[in-house]
């Protein structure tokens, strides 16, 4: 589910959905009962959270609690270990349109309501967790259905459903008119709850998820972002393809999803959360009526974290003969989601390489043309996270362009950013998350975001100040501690022929790895 920001105010008042998250963390549990969660201003038991709208302004309340931190807790009317989270924006500004809701396992619909269930996934063995979750989510299908007689339902619903993961959730969604939102949960509860991994349905998309695969190990862009996944966190969870790869999805059978789904899916971490025009009640019965009954698993064993230890930093080639562009890629650790960092580091994130007009851009592209477009993006996960900086070039101008990346990563954590070039880029980031607000899909996509996180509520609320609240001072620190360039490793992908010479001097222990051989499976990359 994508993370997008959201500033306090009006949403489409004639939506309404809802977001079943299933957090599973193997390394969180504490005894059979469940996962205590503790989040930011929140003692050490898990609570339920209410959030309703009032014009553009928001409001936070409680609505459930269990004092038994590490206990199951009934929420909802009865899902176990779960959060209920309602937005009710009936009192918002409707737009034009029809009234719809969404239902489903973590969404992003814009424009629709929305529900989604996502199970964290921590697992030792990165590979086979990363695959099966890519294809698991894939193959939904209710109990006594086939992949057609779902597809009429949801045509008939006016809805549509669908799945993805991401590094530490699965995900699967619906999206209905709102007069047949009951309906759409109900659908959603079957798929979640019965799948029955039809054996055709898992050949279909295995061939549909490795032709997409083949395509994008042509592209220099897409085998560099794959490759630098892997320099940063090796053998971790992290560094594995979300997608799978070539290699590892042929031998994944259907018994390895039936597992996975038997022993990650389950309420004892999830949280339910409704976006739209839909009430606290409304939303507490639907719970109670299609997830009320469903039990928690029993917990998993421990494993290893996701992000393993910090790993060496290396120069990676990867040669792509005859290759019209070199890829160039700057990558690193960041912080985890829930670090007290994370605003600073967003604001300096914004400032190096966050639009038009950060400094990346401007001198890779406007002061030199010598790409399109550079950027730099901070990857959010539970642990420490990653930090990507990233162009295309000409081949041969792939050694300046690396060179002006690493020098600009450095400059922002050895100097601060004027006032000026402060502002307009805090400007970008609360800009954005105001108009993501204007959604109920954008807000309730927050909501979950959170959830998944274990962050308060009031971060919605207190976002634009927090951004706002970041000094020079502060993105300097941030980026010194978190983003030195010094613990940056380098990825390019195109011919290295035009390039290897200039990158070898300056960059002795350069490898260089064709990519006929290269081995997304290993984190040695061949």
């Amino acid at each position: 589910m994508g993370a997008r920001d959201a500033a306090a105010g009006g949403v489409d008042g004639g939506l309404a959905g809802a977001w079943l998250i299933d957090d599973h963390d193997a390394g969180g549990q504490d005894g059979a009962g469940g996962r205590s969660r503790s989040s930011r201003g929140r003692g050490g038991a898990p609570v339920a959270e209410v959030l309703l709208g009032q014009g553009a302004s928001l409001r936070l309340r409680d609505v459930a609690r269990e004092d038994q931190a590490g206990a199951g807790r009934a929420v909802a009317g009865g899902v176990e270990g779960g959060d209920v989270l309602a937005r009710d924006g009936r009192q918002a500004g409707h737009r034009a349109g029809g009234r719809r809701a969404i239902g489903g396992i973590a969404v992003d619909h814009a424009g629709s309501s929305q529900a989604g269930h996502r199970t964290r996934r921590r697992q030792g063995d990165a590979q086979a967790v990363q695959r099966l979750v890519a294809l698991a989510v894939q193959l939904f299908l209710g109990e006594g259905r086939v992949a057609d007689q779902i597809a009429t339902e949801i045509e008939q619903l006016g809805a549509s459903v669908g799945a993805g993961a991401g590094a530490d959730f699965t995900n699967v969604y619906a999206n209905a008119p709102a007069n047949v939102f009951p309906q759409t949960v109900a659908l959603m509860a079957d798929l979640v709850r019965n799948p029955t991994f039809a054996q055709e349905e898992l050949e279909r998309q295995r061939d549909q998820t490795l032709d997409g695969l083949r395509v994008a190990l042509s592209s220099p862009g897409s085998v560099a972002g794959l490759a630098a996944a892997r320099v940063v966190y090796g053998d971790a969870a992290y560094g594995a393809p979300a997608s799978g790869t070539v290699t590892s999805l042929p031998t994944i059978t259907r018994d390895d999803i039936a597992a996975f789904h038997a022993a990650r899916y389950s309420p004892s971490g999830a949280s339910l959360v409704f976006s739209g025009d839909i009430t606290e009640a409304q939303a507490r019965a639907l719970a109670q009526q299609y997830f009320g009954d469903w039990r928690a698993a029993a917990p998993t064993a421990r494993t290893a974290p996701a992000a393993g230890a910090v790993l060496p930093t290396r120069v990676v080639v990867i040669d792509q003969p005859g290759a019209g562009q070199a890829a160039v890629y700057a990558a690193g650790r960041s912080v985890a989601r829930a670090d007290d960092a994370y605003f600073p580091l967003s604001v300096a994130n914004a400032v190096l390489g966050g639009g038009y007009g950060s400094r990346l851009n401007q001198e890779i592209r406007v002061k030199r043309g010598l790409s399109y477009g550079a950027g730099s993006g901070l990857g959010l996960r539970l642990e420490q996270g990653v930090f990507t900086a990233q162009a295309q070039t000409r081949n041969d101008a792939a050694v300046e362009v690396s060179d002006l990346m690493l020098a600009e990563i450095a400059k922002l954590g050895a100097t601060q950013p004027t006032p000026e070039e402060l502002g307009t880029r805090q400007a970008v980031l609360t800009g954005g998350f105001g108009s993501s607000l204007e959604t109920v899909d954008g807000l309730g996509s927050r909501v979950a975001n959170l959830a998944l996180y274990d962050l308060p509520l009031s971060d919605l609320a207190t976002f634009v100040s927090s951004v706002e609240a970041v000094t020079p001072a502060d993105v300097q620190a941030a980026a010194a501690r978190a983003l030195p360039a010094d613990r940056m490793s380098l990825v390019i992908v195109g011919d290295a022929s035009i390039f290897i010479d200039a990158l070898r001097a300056k960059h002795p222990n350069v490898e260089v790895i064709p990519l006929t051989a290269l081995n997304l499976d290993s984190a040695a990359l061949k």
